[in-house]
């Protein structure tokens, strides 16, 4: 019977040392599954957060379109003197304008201030035509190229945010 006790004895300290070399390989295993979960989660955070990006790019880039439309259009009804209609653009253009910059993305803010300073100039525009059409017999403001000229420089500072928003996209994609 010793030599049956020393080979049960010798069987168990294998089957042990087996088990215990298995859930090593286990933990081991469990440990970069937790990584690489780790590793997925930050991943689809990352594409999550470029996507977002991306979408409000492109919303962004639609708005300036339209704004730059709009503007297209102001002087075509500046240079017909249609101040009755050119009033009903004025609050659309504004409004488009503030929405581009509330959603400029952050690595062109730069853009932001020159934007949001446009808001209060077609204001100042469309308060002008307003009081001229009051004031005046003709319904004309005095000095129309003025108005244009705000107009191109804003449209300038339009051109300029897509031209870089479409710069970016690229740089990004690639």
């Amino acid at each position: 019977m010793d030599w049956w006790n020393l080979g049960v004895g010798i069987g168990g300290l294998v089957a042990g040392s087996l088990g215990l070399f298995f859930a090593y390989l286990a933990h081991r295993s469990a440990e970069l599954a937790k990584g690489a979960a780790i590793s997925a989660e930050d991943a689809a955070n990352a594409a999550r957060i470029e996507a977002r990006q991306a979408l409000s790019r492109n919303l962004s880039s639609i708005d300036v379109e339209r704004a730059v439309a709009l503007i297209g259009r102001l002087k075509d009804i500046h240079d017909r003197r249609n101040w009755d209609y050119a009033l009903g653009i004025y609050p659309d253009l504004r409004r488009t304008l503030s929405q581009i910059g509330e959603s400029i993305p952050v690595d062109l803010s730069q853009y932001g201030s020159s934007i949001n300073r446009a808001v209060p100039q077609i204001t100042a525009m469309e308060n002008l035509v307003r009081r001229s059409r009051e004031e005046n017999e003709s319904g004309e403001p005095e000095d129309i190229s003025s108005l244009d000229e705000t107009l191109n420089e804003i449209q300038q500072d339009l051109e300029t945010l897509q031209s870089n928003m479409m710069y970016s996209d690229e740089r990004l994609s690639s």
